[in-house]
């Protein structure tokens, strides 16, 4: 124990004094690592803050310090993952745009910057560094077309306005050389949480070329291919037009039709592509007569119509006259002088009739009253209606000529390309009238129909056929015969069972009988037509659709008709050498059928070239001038056994010894 309570006290005393020297040393040096530790985070945060974000504090221990600095480690980490995913993510972005045919934009609406990619700026070739272009919006807009800027300027507004969710609109805009560029512009906005728009970002396609062949392909819906004047869809809108107008304005309108005189014969003798040539020559000289109000159509074969708005019969005379003098003229072609005559027919709103049916129906009588009378033109006079007595002579006559066995059949060959062998024929039906002279089916088959007797004509023709092919047979020569079947006969249910009493009757085997059938005519009654070839084609005989590719539904019944054939036009097959898009449709129908599985035969081959280029694209058959005008069974026997024996020959030259 103490000697003393003094002595206690100054160890007490003592002792104290060393503790608090103590105390103050540790706390002292517990300071100055805090100090440090704290300063390790500092300069941690503040290399992060400029832009090194690889750092970390790397404090270690179990106190407060240390757990700050290893919350900081920990966020650090999470933002340079984060700042990961949006590098990759921009990294995609910036590929898209720069490997996306589309230009892209972006537009921030409140401060009015706009961003547009390289490829935005190259289709309307401006320069990376011009100094001109800002990134504004109103770069977009100067350049959008008079005619369209409402319009694009509206649908933004109503975007904006959040009337609309998103754009999809087409304009056209100017390129820095001034020209105009077609162009698909498609947009999304963005919107606060009031609503209100704030950004709006999207793509631009260029579609120049779709444009310009939409207007191509409307440009070829309403006019005729060969003399690019409007077709008779073209002529019947703008004659309801006229119509409405002059019904408003208290005015008439005039109607013309016409046609040339003997035209087939140019066909007949010289060939299609001569008759084309003059087609093409008295359209050239219809459009030089006519004001910009009037529109000259062709109306189909060598038919042209006309519609002349505000004009007196007087003036519609005077037109005419016009005409007249202009057709006058000879037209040359292929050195050939021809002399053109034509006949014209003349109907005015309002005394003759009220709507564009009736107008051109009225037009047409005048026109065929004209031809009869050989005067040039005629104005419709209710006495020139077919409904009159001459009309019902002329059915009464084919009704006599039909049970009388008066008609007669011409045969046409058919030529299989790849073997240069004659395989079969197509019959075609002739009237010879004992007034009239040798009569055309265009002439007499729409009035068979009209009139009921177009059943009892098919069953002479297709009885006629098989009867020659029996002689045909007899003599060595094993050809098929194609007959043409109408709509009315192709809708008539009995029909099916008409032709199998008459092949029993004959003794003719099926495979040698072919039946020719148009779209149209499948059209009339699809379900109906469908039913009738279906038992045919059960009877084994080979059904054709001819025409191909005039009609409207060439790919929509193709396949679920049981067919075996297909024959493209002469419409496109006549000028193939010289039409690229004639030889397109030819390819591309080629393709479909033997794609099908169908033969596909051409018609209307008229010259060398086109026979040549038809067997190297690879057409089965081929049928035309070329090879032989329609004649008689005798001379037809005769050309196909000497072209048998020499096909460097062609059947055309081949004549009676």
């Amino acid at each position: 124990m103490f000697d003393s309570i003094k002595d206690a006290r100054n160890l007490g005393i003592t002792i104290a004094i060393g503790g608090m020297a103590i105390i103050a040393v540790v706390g002292t040096l517990m300071g100055y690592l805090l100090t440090r530790r704290l300063e390790i985070l500092a300069v941690a945060a503040q290399r992060f803050a400029g832009g090194d974000l690889q750092t970390k504090a790397g404090l270690t221990g179990k106190d407060e310090v240390a757990e700050v600095g290893r919350a900081f480690d920990q966020m650090t980490a999470k933002i340079q993952e984060h700042i990961g995913i949006i590098e990759t993510s921009n990294q995609r972005f910036a590929l898209a745009v720069a490997g996306s045919n589309d230009g892209i934009w972006d537009w921030d609406i409140a401060r009015d910057e706009a961003y547009f990619s390289p490829r935005w700026r190259e289709m309307l070739e401006i320069e990376a560094d011009d100094p001109t272009f800002q990134n504004k919006i109103s770069t977009w807009f100067e350049r959008i077309h008079a005619d369209d800027y409402k319009m694009v300027r509206a649908a933004v507004d109503r975007v904006l306005l959040a009337s609309d969710e998103s754009l999809f609109l087409e304009h056209r805009l100017q390129k820095n050389t001034g020209k105009y560029i077609w162009v698909l512009m498609r947009g999304k906005v963005s919107r606060d949480s009031e609503g209100k728009a704030i950004r709006m970002s999207g793509s631009l396609s260029d579609i120049t070329e779709r444009k310009h062949q939409e207007v191509t392909i409307q440009h070829q819906a309403m006019h005729d291919s060969m003399t690019n004047l409007p077709n008779r869809l073209v002529l019947h809108e703008r004659l309801r037009l006229a119509l409405q107008e002059a019904e408003r304005e208290q005015t008439s309108v005039a109607v013309l039709m016409m046609d040339l005189d003997r035209f087939k014969e140019i066909n007949d003798t010289l060939g299609h592509h001569v008759g084309d040539s003059v087609l093409q020559e008295v359209a050239a000289r219809l459009q030089n007569l006519v004001r910009k109000s009037d529109t000259v159509a062709r109306f189909g074969g060598d038919e042209f119509a006309m519609v002349l708005p505000s004009v007196s019969t007087a003036t519609a005379v005077s037109v005419i006259n016009k005409i007249l003098k202009a057709i006058e003229p000879t037209v040359i072609v292929d050195q050939h002088k021809l002399h053109i005559e034509t006949s014209i027919g003349i109907a005015l709103f309002p005394q003759h009739g009220q709507d564009p049916t009736a107008l051109i129906k009225f037009a047409d009588i005048a026109m065929y009253a004209a031809k009869r009378a050989n005067s040039g033109y005629a104005i419709y006079d209710s006495t020139h209606d077919p409904h009159s007595a001459d009309r019902l002579v002329l059915t009464a006559n084919l009704r006599q000529a039909i049970e009388a066995d008066e008609l007669t059949v011409h045969y046409q060959p058919k030529i299989h390309l790849a073997t240069g062998e004659v395989t079969g024929v197509e019959a075609l039906v002739r009237w010879p009238h004992p007034t009239l002279g040798l009569l055309f089916p265009d002439t007499f088959i729409p009035l068979a129909e009209r009139c009921g007797l177009i059943n009892p004509l098919t069953f002479r023709v297709l009885e006629a056929a098989i009867q020659q092919h029996q002689r045909w047979l007899r003599d060595g020569l094993k050809l098929a015969i194609a007959i043409n079947l109408s709509a009315r006969t192709l809708q008539d249910l009995n029909f099916p069972t008409q032709v199998a009493a008459s092949m029993q009757n004959f003794g003719i085997d099926s495979k040698y009988i072919e039946f020719e059938i148009t779209e149209t005519a499948i059209m009339a009654d699809p379900v109906r037509a469908l039913k009738v070839l279906t038992e045919l084609n059960q009877m084994e005989i080979r059904l054709s659709i001819d025409d191909f590719g005039t009609g409207y539904s060439s790919l929509a019944y193709l396949q679920k008709l049981p067919v075996q054939a297909v024959k493209i036009d002469k419409s496109f097959v006549i000028d193939l050498i010289s039409n690229p898009s004639n030889l397109a449709i030819v390819r591309s129908t080629l393709d479909l059928g033997h794609n099908l599985g169908l033969q596909v035969i051409a018609e209307g081959v008229e010259d060398r070239e086109t026979y040549l280029m038809l067997k190297s694209l690879g057409c089965d058959m081929a049928q035309g001038y070329f090879f032989s005008h329609p004649a008689g069974a005798e001379l037809i026997a005769q050309k196909i056994k000497l072209f048998s024996s020499d096909q460097h020959l062609p059947m055309r030259e081949i004549r009676h010894a």
